[in-house]
């Protein structure tokens, strides 16, 4: 917690209205909020082929797989994109790992700051699929006030490459400024419930 008088109190008000907004939300019986817990993709299986016939592989496809988040999302926004590339050797490969932060909101009314992480790998052998990797809660923590103000600055994305040993890193992520002084404490998170307060009504 901040040593800011103004600020704790605009955090405590913060709190505190999401606690209400959980009560209305579970008392209009509004469905929990789900995160793609494992993308849709194809894997390639081995089928069996019977007394006489040799066994063969098919490619199936997998459908997405959703997990509940025990509340509602308030907020989410990317924050890192990264493309991993091995250029060298026969058989190269590639992987793509992305991030993203989210804010939910409990039935319990209490906030928790997220961050999700999603990854896929893949090689140029020809009939290759990519391998999906399901979705991880890299980090899960109750919401301070440190993110609530990060939250109200202006954000920009900022970009580099770098290579190293037959690696070419690709990177994207999101850089945020400091709030301008005048702008209230807490404002982007307190619209963000007031947004999502609707759904009770």
């Amino acid at each position: 917690m901040t040593s800011n008088p103004d600020a704790a109190e605009a955090f405590r008000r913060l709190t505190q209205f999401g606690r209400r907004v959980a009560d209305e939300l579970v008392r209009a019986c509004v469905s929990h909020d789900t995160y793609v817990a494992h993308k849709a993709h194809s894997r390639v299986v081995t089928v069996q082929g019977g007394l006489f016939r040799r066994a063969k592989t098919e490619t199936v496809a997998v459908p997405e797989r959703l997990a509940d988040i025990g509340g509602w999302r308030v907020f989410v926004e990317d924050l890192t994109d990264e493309l991993l590339q091995d250029v060298t050797g026969t058989i190269r490969s590639s992987r793509h790992t992305t991030s993203r932060r989210e804010v939910w909101l409990l039935r319990s009314g209490q906030m928790v700051e997220v961050e999700l992480r999603e990854e896929s790998v893949w090689n140029n052998t020809r009939g290759s699929t990519p391998n999906v990797v399901p979705t991880k809660v890299h980090t899960r923590r109750d919401l301070d006030y440190r993110t609530a103000r990060v939250l109200d600055g202006r954000s920009m994305w900022r970009e580099g490459k770098k290579k190293l040993n037959g690696l070419v890193r690709s990177e994207e992520w999101r850089q945020y400024s400091e709030p301008r002084p005048s702008m209230p404490h807490c404002v982007t998170l307190s619209k963000s419930l007031a947004m999502l307060r609707t759904r009770a009504r």
